[in-house]
């Protein structure tokens, strides 16, 4: 596949995967929603390794791994899920958007990677003052409050399970890797789907069905593997960009797609935040040139 096709290909699915998530659940809870994703995504991906031969190793390293992408897959995916009963698609968007920096300052603090430059922290505090004025109605709203506390917390796990994945070592293929976290998350969520709620809906949605099938074979699978091969083929300011369209256009679709009211406020402090982010991949591209020297 041409490497054009794959990014594009990485952006609208990074770009819908909030209001997919949103529309996913409705006549299922949300635990139904996200537990029947990631057991039909474990199968598919399963699939998808048989036809390929990819290997998927059960040593004690690669169980470690597939925990550690737990982490991220059960942990920080169910509080999305719970977050979006109370933020809406686009926002999440524009937290998860924040993610280079948020994985840039666990890499220091964990791996001990250099990190802190006068740019870096200024463009961090751009992209806080701009996140400041996106939520700044919401956190007067205690529900508001709430969504936005699930899914910054849910961006924190997704982060620190990059950085334990990347401490145990391993050297797995991406889809074989992604297919034993599905698997390991897959009896997490099932666990979780019995103890909070345990019932196996009567009727669900076509709009629900659809978002569901989406989100495994697009969001879960096929998104991660166009996403590897962006990563290996393209420069660090290219994929860096992708965080950068990708939350405004999940604004825009859950606007005219979902009704989802944006306030000019919230679009200027978008804008900041954008400008925030892309002054710290250009300084990340910088830092990354001055070693590479």
């Amino acid at each position: 596949m041409p490497i054009i096709a794959c990014y594009i290909l990485v952006v609208v699915i990074w770009s819908t995967t909030p209001l997919a998530i949103t529309l996913s659940s409705g006549s299922v809870s949300f635990v139904a929603a996200v537990t029947l994703r990631m057991v039909a995504a474990a199968f598919f991906a399963y699939a998808t390794c048989k036809l390929f031969k990819i290997a998927i190793p059960f040593d004690k390293k690669s169980i470690a791994a597939y925990i550690s992408g737990a982490i991220g897959a059960f942990g920080g995916l169910l509080c999305v899920y719970w977050g979006s009963a109370y933020v809406p698609s686009g926002l999440i968007s524009i937290m998860f958007g924040l993610t280079p920096i948020i994985s840039a300052i666990l890499a220091a603090l964990i791996l001990k990677e250099q990190f802190l430059t006068t740019k870096k922290v200024f463009s961090i505090i751009i992209s806080i003052a701009g996140l400041s004025l996106v939520f700044g109605k919401n956190v007067n709203e205690s529900a508001g409050l709430t969504g936005i506390a699930i899914i910054l917390f849910a961006v924190l796990l997704f982060n620190v399970s990059t950085i334990c994945v990347k401490l145990t070592g391993t050297e797995l293929h991406p889809l074989g890797q992604t297919t034993g976290t599905l698997f390991v998350s897959s009896a997490f969520y099932i666990v979780a789907w019995a103890c909070i709620d345990g019932t196996i809906p009567n009727h669900i949605s076509i709009i629900n069905m659809l978002s569901i099938i989406y989100l495994a074979i697009g969001g879960s699978v096929i998104g991660f593997i166009a996403y590897y091969f962006v990563l290996q083929k393209m420069n660090v300011v290219s994929v860096g960009l992708i965080t950068l369209m990708t939350p405004v256009f999940a604004m825009l679709l859950g606007v005219f797609a979902n009704n989802e009211k944006v306030i000019n406020q919230q679009w200027i402090g978008l804008a900041i935040v954008i400008i925030g982010l892309a002054l710290f991949v250009l300084t990340k591209q910088e830092s990354a040139k001055k070693i590479a020297e």
